[in-house]
């Protein structure tokens, strides 16, 4: 049988499958996290990880903005929900953070780097290899651009996670303060609102048994993608892992 013949998933099943994607995928079974979380990551790893993620911050905006364009024409609530993810991004939200790839930038502060030796360290190709994957669908059709955000964004319910365990490591294992972790305490709780938005726009959107298998597929090349990212986080200081 083809996916073209094949019966369209309810949307309580797409989504279910979503989420045992992100299951299979989450960046807590890296190497690298069991020991981030552990207190076992030393300082070139931290400096390391903190550079190549702000990058990835500071890189991962301009798609986002484009977005409010690309949903001009939607419901007000999904073209007010996507405005609200930017607005709060470059910081104007009236929780009074500052822009995110600042917030992220300021771990790279806090484990006393300058900013030569932030310009000096190198960020892991992973990381080139992510940011590209993501771009890549930056200026597609109304329908591709929701599908997406719906599918590529399930890495935002990673990041809940991740952020979460991040931001209590910091501060419980490595002695940083709530400044200095503020990027991960944020979207710890921020990014899981994220993912049920993007999860809800997936699966709307997505009307054939066709689309669903293509946005399921941009799931899971997301996540492994993610996944080979924060193994490449260890190669800092150790073997990838």
């Amino acid at each position: 049988m083809t996916t073209a013949e094949k019966e369209m998933l309810s949307k309580g099943e797409f989504i279910k499958r979503m989420k045992a994607i992100h299951a299979k995928y989450s960046v807590m079974s890296t190497k690298f996290m069991k020991e981030f979380v552990a207190g076992e990551v030393p300082i070139e790893g931290l400096k390391g990880f903190a550079v190549s993620h702000w990058y990835l911050c500071d890189r991962g905006a301009y798609g986002e903005i484009e977005e409010v364009w690309t949903f001009r024409n939607q419901p007000e609530e999904l073209l007010h929900s996507t405005a609200e993810n930017v607005v709060g991004e470059i910081g104007y939200l009236p929780d009074g953070l500052a822009p995110h790839p600042s917030l992220a930038k300021g771990l790279c502060y806090g484990l006393g780097m300058t900013d030569e030796e932030i310009e000096e360290t190198e960020v892991v190709p992973e990381m080139l290899l992510f940011t590209e994957n993501g771009q890549r669908h930056r200026g597609v059709d109304e329908y591709s651009q929701g599908t997406m955000r719906g599918a590529y964004g399930i890495i935002e319910m990673d990041s809940a996670v991740s952020c979460t365990a991040i931001g209590k490591a910091l501060m419980e294992k490595y002695g940083l303060d709530e400044t200095t972790a503020k990027y991960f305490i944020a979207h710890g709780y921020r990014d899981i609102d994220h993912s049920n938005t993007n999860l809800e726009i997936t699966a709307d959107k997505a009307r054939t048994r066709e689309e669903q298998d293509a946005a399921l597929k941009i799931a899971e090349a997301a996540m492994k993608s993610r996944h080979r990212l924060y193994s490449a986080y260890r190669t800092y200081y150790a073997e990838a892992g």
